[in-house]
This record gives C-alpha cells, structure tokens and sequence, in this order.
C-alpha cells in the first residue's frame, strides 16, 4: 500500500463539494486535478467541476453535472449516474478544506520523493560534480513545494500557438479600442494582458468615457464586465440609454422629460438587447471578489473586456496596512488578473489635488506611485484650454509606444466624447 495516496480523502473532497459546491471557491486555491493519484479520473472530474462552477452551473444536480463530465472525456466508469450518486455517500460538506489539505499534501510529498530520488541518481554519477547536484535537489525540492503549472514555455511552443490562433478561421481580435478614431489611430488598441488606467480629477468623465469604451467593444460582440463600486447599475444604465437617445441624463433624472423624449428612449432601449455588456455593483469589494466574478464571466467565454471604477474604492485583503502600500497590492493584483485571463483590464484613479489647474503628470496619480509602476497605459483626461467644449487624452505612459496628447469633444447632453470631426472609428 502507497503511504502517499489517500483514496479515500480524494472521494472526500470531490463528494463534499458535490454536495456543497461553495466549497469550490476556497479548495480550488489549495488543489488540482493533478494532484489526484489514487484515481486519476476522478481528479479530471473535479478539474471539470471546478470549470462548471466557474461557469455558474449547479454541480450538485448530478444530471447536469453528467453532461459537462461527458463533453470532458471523462471515463465512462466515472461519469454516470450511478458512480456520481454513489460518491454523496463519501463526502462531509463541513470536511472539504481538510480534504483538499490532505491531497494536496501527498501530492507535495510525492513530488519531493521524485525530486530526491532524481537527485540520489545524479550522485550515483561520478562525473556529476557535488556542487551542481546540490543546486539541482535544492531547486527541485523548491519546486515541489508549488503546484505544477504551464507557466514555462519555450519560445517556439508560444509562436506556434501565435501562427495556429492566427490561421483559425474563428478568430478573434485580442485587440480592444476606445471608439475615438483619433486616439486609437495615434496610440493604437490595448492588449490582452495589460493593464490600462483612465486617471482624472473628480467630474472631467472618467466614468462617461470608461461606458463609452464598454458600449463601443459591447456592440462588437466583445463580453465586457463593468465593475461599477461608485455607481449603480441602474445608474449606469440609465446613461446609456440617454446617451443613445441624446436625452440629457439629468433632466431625465428629475423626471423632466417630454413624451417626445420617453419614446426615444424606449427606442434606444432595442439597441442595448443582447449586447454582452454586464454591471456589477458591490456595495464594497476585494480584488479577490472581482477576480471571483472575472473567472465566472472568461468560464462561461463572455469576457473580452474588464472595467474597474475605481481604483480608490478597491478594498485591501490586509486593511491594516498602510494604505499607499494596499493600493500597490491592489494594482499589483490587477494586473496579474489581467495576465491570467489575457483581457485587457481598465482601471479608473483619482488624481490628487496636485493636479488641479495644472497638466498632471505621473506623480499626481492618487495614493500610489505602484499604480504608475504597474500599469502599461496611464491615460489622463484633462481640461483643453485652448478649445472650448474639449478635453485632452493625455497618455503619459505607454509601454509599447509613444506617450502623446490628443484632443476630443464632450457632449454632454449626450454624456459622451468624440472626435473633433465626428468620424466614427469603426475596427
């Protein structure tokens, strides 16, 4: 019998969270399917629980938790009725943690005995030098304290995946643009991977700009989440809707309008169904939560686009830290998000008071030079003295291009920005 393998915690743990599939959430950050080795299907089957959880399916209906099993390739030995209703007899809700701890330990341990039985045969090697072999075991065993990740790739196996993406007759443009021809033309779109921060003093449109670029990338069939912690999604939506109307959003608000105006705003209603366009609105919220929803919406292959207004109102995981160094943690973690799910993410800032009357620069961005540090696009909006009705988009950072300025218009009864000539930038 193999002192490493534990069956029955791993019929434990796919059972727990079978029959409490919120456990999912805390045990998935502690083990894998790869960590499975008493029964290797049975570790396939919780990767595919995981990814139906991810997706928003109830993994505690046994019929539908079939279906997604099937389209896995799961064996059939595993993915039918009758194994899926026997494993509810394994498992204790309340025991998943524990579960997951157990197998993700003996996966631990089995991969440091592989690490030093590597090691002891490289010392049975004469030619092999003492030094070298010490550095091998201490990295190894560094290693396998970690779970085993894709992370490393050479060079050719990403060019590969580059050239067979590009030749796919479904693809897709990882690509996203503003809408303003103008800017776009001159500073190009952004990338899956980078984080983009829109930065402005209180009142100059941050928001109005962030919905405009969401709607732009929404109509285009790009699955954009807006992440509203200042706003709500009625509010949000609302905006919209005026905005497509060209009803002033605030008469609208005060229950001013005209019947005349009620009816283009029931008309431009039309124009918002089916876009994959969704709002979130958390009264308060950590990274982590807006990861958790992040993954939810890329699972279920929704997700193009994140959008998080704003930076300010994230809440730290360690509230006892100083809050310059919460903010680095936050936009740290967003742009390890934006890494992990390869979107673009956009975060609105604040700038400080520094700024006021003055063309902001880096250093004005608010509570952290780490939001500098970390993002590959800082984009400021700031008055336009020199034209009137105007705002300049100040890029002040671009990693993979020239900083620049660009001016545009606001519309405001429109609550929307535009080109100077009003060309629309179609990509």
């Amino acid at each position: 019998m193999n002192s490493l393998v534990d069956r029955e915690s791993e019929r434990g743990l796919v059972a727990a969270c079978m029959l409490e599939p919120r456990h999912l959430d805390a045990v998935m950050e502690v083990v894998a399917g790869a960590d499975f080795l008493a029964d290797p299907d049975l570790g396939n089957a919780f990767d595919v629980m995981i990814t139906a959880h991810l997706a928003g399916l109830p993994v505690n209906e046994p019929q539908l938790l079939l279906v997604e099993l099937e389209k896995a390739g799961v064996d059939r030995r595993l993915a039918n009725i009758k194994e899926l209703t026997k494993l509810f007899e394994y498992g204790v809700p309340s025991q998943a943690l524990y579960y997951a701890r157990r197998v993700e330990d003996l996966s631990t341990r089995r991969r440091m005995k592989a690490a030093l039985t590597e090691a002891a045969s490289r010392l049975d090697a004469a030619t092999n030098e003492v030094a070298d072999v010490r550095d091998f075991a201490v990295a190894e065993l560094e290693a396998a304290t970690y779970q085993q990740s894709a992370d490393i790739e050479s060079v050719e196996t990403v060019a590969e995946k580059i050239v067979h993406e590009m030749q796919s007759p479904t693809r897709r443009t990882r690509i996203v643009y503003t809408g303003l021809r103008s800017y776009d033309e001159l500073f190009g779109g952004w990338a899956a991977g980078e984080l983009i921060v829109l930065a402005a003093r209180p009142g100059l449109g941050k928001t109005s700009l962030a919905q405009q670029v969401a709607m732009h990338n929404a109509r285009r069939g790009r699955g954009t989440l807006f992440v509203s912690l200042e706003m709500t999604s009625t509010e949000l939506a609302m905006r919209s809707l005026c905005g497509l109307a060209g009803v002033t959003a605030e008469q609208f608000r005060a229950g001013r309008d005209t019947t005349d105006e009620r009816a283009k705003i029931t008309s431009a209603k039309s124009l918002l169904d089916g876009l994959p366009l969704r709002f979130w609105d958390p009264s308060s919220a950590t990274v982590e939560r807006i990861r958790a929803q992040a993954k939810r919406e890329k699972a279920r292959g929704n997700l193009d686009l994140l959008i998080v207004d704003y930076i300010g109102l994230i809440k730290s995981s360690n509230p006892k830290r100083d809050r310059y160094l919460q903010v680095g943690e936050i936009t740290a973690e967003l742009k390890r998000l934006a890494k992990e799910l390869s979107i673009p993410v956009l975060a609105l800032s604040q700038l400080n008071r520094q700024a006021d009357g003055s063309e902001p620069q880096l250093s004005h961005l608010r509570e952290s030079g780490a939001i500098e540090q970390d993002a590959d696009v800082v984009t400021f909006i700031h008055p336009d003295d020199k034209r009137a009705n105007c705002v300049l988009l100040i890029v002040a950072k671009h990693r993979h291009g020239e900083p620049g300025t660009q001016s545009v218009r606001w519309i405001g009864r429109e609550t929307r920005f535009a080109d100077r000539d009003e060309v629309a930038f179609d990509d």
